[in-house]
């Protein structure tokens, strides 16, 4: 059985959230002072509802290759020996050297299917290398 989420984020939800955080965005914790005004969500549901879909600074648009061999760079000289990614700090680099704010979930889903391509490219190319050898050893012996 699954976990409940809470109530679902409508659009006059958002719209709340909006108009609260332009007005407590310089506030210490303005993701509290948002729940006052909507305690059915936690604030960290409010604060991720803000910095993934609702922030106006956000870029929306596809990442360009700069971007993407940018991240690929990053990550590759950041990356901790157990393979943990600071991925505020890159999102911090990214807006510093391009001008345009991503969301977390934009990079790491860049991350994460690139990823998934290279290890997929990989066994295709180890499956097509084992077959070739073993065809090699029947047929060329």
């Amino acid at each position: 059985m699954g976990r409940s989420r809470g109530p679902l984020f409508t659009k006059e939800i958002d719209n709340i959230i909006i108009d609260q955080m332009k007005k407590c965005s310089h506030l210490p914790k303005p993701y509290v002072k948002v729940r006052e005004v909507l305690p059915q969500y936690t604030s960290k549901q409010i604060r991720q509802r803000w910095i993934s879909r609702l922030d106006p600074r956000l870029c929306r648009k596809y990442l360009d290759d700069d971007e993407k061999s940018f991240i690929v760079q990053w990550v590759e000289n950041n990356q901790e020996p157990n393979g943990t990614i600071h991925w505020k700090n890159l999102i911090n680099e990214i807006e510093h050297n391009f001008g345009k704010l991503r969301s977390e979930n934009k990079i790491k889903n860049f991350w994460n299917q690139r990823k998934k391509r290279i290890y997929r490219d990989t066994m295709y190319l180890n499956i097509q290398n084992n077959s070739t050898n073993q065809f090699d050893s029947i047929f060329c012996a």
